[in-house]
């Protein structure tokens, strides 16, 4: 990946935060904490649904995946955007109490360790990635509980009750 490239998605993620500050204020939604979670569960369930489904609708991702593994580049840009990420959302949401917002911050911890285990341990990620990849179930497992977190978050985020 090119700096150009890396250059683009860091910019998009700082506009996507600092939207996130005026975003109470635009749409009369909850001020402070609960505004950005809200922002939060929106990113996460979407991004979350999409992926569910990817697991279910193609079937092909073992190979695909196993082939980008192979690259020192792919998983150097992949762990840093992936630390980037799961910081940004522990910064912005590290709430602690037994409510949906708990999730966003689980989510965000998960987020920045993967990417963190990517950048320092990248034989070890690879190594986890070849073991789980080559029994179906954890792929099927895997999406149908993103797709139901996902599903959660949206309906949380959008405030669709």
């Amino acid at each position: 990946m090119n700096r150009k490239i890396l250059a683009t998605i860091l910019f998009i993620l700082l506009a996507y935060v600092a939207e996130a500050q005026n975003f109470g204020h635009e749409f009369g939604g909850h001020v402070g904490d609960y505004t950005l979670a809200y922002m939060l569960a929106r990113f996460f369930g979407l991004f979350l649904v999409v992926v569910g489904l990817m697991a279910f609708i193609r079937n092909d991702q073992e190979d695909y995946f196993d082939q980008l593994v192979e690259s020192k580049e792919f998983l150097f840009i992949t762990g840093l955007i992936t630390v980037m990420l799961g910081a940004i959302v522990v910064a912005l949401n590290n709430t602690w109490k037994f409510e949906w917002r708990l999730l966003i911050t689980i989510l965000g911890w998960v987020t920045f360790l993967k990417g963190t285990m990517m950048l320092i341990f990248p034989g070890l990620s690879v190594s986890i990635w070849r073991k789980l990849s080559v029994k179906p179930w954890v792929l099927l497992t895997s999406g149908a509980l993103s797709f139901i977190i996902g599903i959660y978050l949206v309906w949380i985020g959008f405030r669709l009750r």
